[in-house]
């Protein structure tokens, strides 16, 4: 079992969130999150999102980090039924780094979260 995963998103337009839980509340690791997604922003457009996602967004609350994926740029709808993207974490601490995933997170209103590892790369 991997030291930090994601554990609950709920699907609420642009107050959409997900949540990453560690074990143990190791504040002395800095982590860093990138997600990779297709997003539906008008009826025949899919804008495609790739990148690490902003500092602004994630907030720390003791061995839990919510990330605030409804404020990235996707239209509020985007986030009412469904989610599916992939999620990497990237985790270093003094000249020691890894990198966690690719996940392929999945979620649909009235189901559990799923979640499908790829894999870890030592970086």
């Amino acid at each position: 079992m991997r030291s930090i995963r994601p554990k609950e998103i709920t699907l609420d337009g642009k107050r959409t969130n997900l949540i990453v839980k560690e074990r143990e509340d190791l504040d002395f690791i800095k982590s860093e999150f990138f997600i990779v997604t297709n997003w539906r922003l008008e009826d025949d457009y899919w804008s495609f999102y790739k990148g690490k996602i902003p500092g602004n967004l994630i907030e720390r609350r003791g061995n839990a980090y919510h990330i605030n994926l409804g404020g990235l740029p996707v239209r509020e709808k985007s986030f009412k039924r469904k989610a599916n993207f992939t999620l990497r974490i990237k985790r270093s601490f003094e000249n020691y780094e890894t990198q966690i995933g690719p996940m392929e997170i999945k979620k649909n209103k009235g189901k559990p979260l799923e979640i499908e590892e790829k894999g870890m790369k030592q970086m």
